[in-house]
């Protein structure tokens, strides 16, 4: 889908937001959700900028929530359009803000810990860049306290939160982070060592 594409037919620019979107609903007819979203293309742009700060990111995200609006309109139980719109545009930028952060943390909490960045298809990745095989860092996460060894790998490999690790170990979020802060320092110690003897 291209906003180039849209040009709404003559007529319909004195319908009101409800009766382009229950055409659209009812039909499934792109010339209703084209005269329907143009009214909002700006809005969306603007919205977005309060919430992504480089240009080119606004741009990706107003097509995608165009691309989400038109998907999800059609079977949405949509009361007020405006309304709507604007949880969705609040909605996909936060998800988009939060996705990067927890990427950016991933591979800041790797590169301190010496290792790969998290997933398992980024362990042979990490240890490439770093100089660790896949054998070392299995061998040395088996020397780790056992309640390290689980929250790092829950926090690594299955990206799990801070809070979903304590739901799924029953440790306090103050014992997560300490196992987690504890077992990325002994896991440096026991990688250099490693390697110092293969040296």
């Amino acid at each position: 889908m291209s906003l180039r594409w849209l040009k709404p037919k003559k007529g319909l620019a004195n319908w009101s937001d409800e009766q382009l979107l229950r055409a659209f609903q009812k039909t499934k007819e792109d010339q209703y959700f084209f005269a329907l979203i143009e009214r909002y293309s700006h809005l969306i742009y603007y919205n977005c900028k309060q919430y992504l700060s480089q240009e080119e990111d606004c741009k990706d995200m107003l097509m995608i929530i165009v691309e989400k609006v038109y998907e999800r309109c059609p079977d949405a139980n949509i009361n007020y359009f405006r309304s709507w719109l604007y949880s969705v545009i609040r909605n996909q930028c936060i998800s988009h803000i939060r996705a990067q952060n927890r990427q950016s943390k991933n591979n800041l909490d790797w590169e301190e810990a010496g290792s790969s960045v998290a997933g398992s298809a980024t362990v042979q990745e990490g240890s490439q860049t770093y100089g660790y095989s896949d054998e070392a860092i299995e061998a040395a996460l088996q020397e780790l306290d056992p309640y390290q060894r689980q929250c790092l790998q829950l926090f690594y490999f299955e990206d799990k939160s801070y809070k979903e690790i304590s739901q799924q170990t029953s440790l306090s979020l103050k014992k997560v982070k300490s196992y987690l802060q504890n077992g990325k320092r002994r896991l440096k110690i026991l990688l250099e060592g490693i390697q110092q003897d293969k040296s």
